[in-house]
């Protein structure tokens, strides 16, 4: 036994890609080696085109049982790949996704792994998320009870997840902070973002969910996950990352016994796709989505009026750009 644990307990492999963060991975990295369970290896996938991450990761003394390796990637593989580099490397029984600006609660690890003890068909779990600022600091109850409830993980929802399609569907599987059998990471992986846009993550868990050929998520009721509103992470994905989704659930047509589903989740994020690919030139696929039933009502109040102006008037979104303060 090692800190209450079997001495037989699988290795977890935590697998955090980076790019140009080193004082902010320092944190994701102290909350994976404060964790209480062994054994664990954590590899480091850095896309930065400095040192600054290197140096710091050399700061980093682990502790027994627990191994850090740091890849280097030169040339930057972009945030998909660079996972998958991750993943080849990995070689634990489960692996457990972090970004570099995100961190793991205490004792985190240990109630995921025992997840999957209680539960030996499981192919992945997760717990419910906090949130903090770009500074680190936790935003309270009700930031966490609203970001939980948006992507249908409170405490109603706790259990073993029988259709994880549906779950990821749904958003319900989170980008990050997750446990996953690594071998059928290994087999899924990630696809890029020149083929996927800003939603590789929620494609990953989607793929994950299909391969799993049955076999059950499970949403835990612990929190064990901080979920970080880093400025750079904002601005980067914003409508893009509803766009992608939009054209991930595309590609989902062959999906026919969640149809329902489907179609429910397209009305949800109808207005945010239609606006992005109306920004970005993409008319056709804006007014199509605009003119159906996912849009509906909203078409004609202000937000679906001003859809419809950008779709007409493609200079208008420039003009509102040179506008802006």
């Amino acid at each position: 036994m090692t800190n209450g644990q079997p001495s037989d307990s699988p290795l977890v492999s935590v697998l955090i890609p980076t790019y140009c963060r080193p004082r902010v991975l320092r944190d994701a990295l102290d909350s994976v080696t404060s964790q209480d369970y062994r054994p664990l290896e954590i590899i480091v996938g850095d896309d930065s085109p400095d040192e600054a991450t290197a140096r710091r990761i050399a700061e980093i003394a682990t502790p027994d049982n627990v191994t850090l390796t740091f890849l280097k990637n030169d040339p930057p593989l972009g945030q998909a790949m660079n996972l998958n580099r991750l993943i080849d490397a990995a070689q634990g029984t489960y692996g457990l996704i972090l970004h570099d600006d995100d961190l793991l609660l205490p004792g985190a690890i240990a109630v995921l792994v025992n997840a999957f003890r209680e539960h030996p068909m499981l192919v992945a779990c997760f717990g419910r998320q906090r949130l903090c600022s770009d500074a680190g600091d936790d935003l309270g109850d009700d930031a966490a009870n609203t970001l939980n409830s948006t992507y249908h993980r409170t405490f109603d929802d706790v259990g073993v997840l029988s259709d994880p399609i549906a779950a990821a569907i749904r958003r319900q599987f989170p980008n990050d902070g997750f446990m996953a059998s690594l071998e059928l990471m290994k087999l899924v992986k990630y696809r890029p973002e020149t083929e996927i846009g800003h939603a590789v993550d929620t494609d990953f868990g989607i793929r994950l969910a299909v391969a799993a050929e049955g076999s059950p998520f499970r949403l835990i009721e612990n929190q064990t996950s901080v979920y970080r509103l880093s400025k750079a992470g904002v601005a980067a994905s914003g409508s893009g990352a509803t766009a992608s989704f939009w054209n991930i659930l595309d590609g989902l047509d062959h999906l026919q016994s969640h149809g329902d589903l489907i179609n429910a989740v397209r009305r949800q994020i109808a207005a945010g796709a239609a606006s992005h690919f109306a920004r970005n030139g993409e008319r056709k696929k804006a007014y199509s989505i605009w003119k159906s039933g996912h849009y509906g009502p909203e078409r004609f109040r202000a937000r679906g009026l001003y859809c419809a102006a950008l779709i007409a008037i493609p200079h208008l979104a420039k003009v509102r750009d040179l506008m802006s303060p």
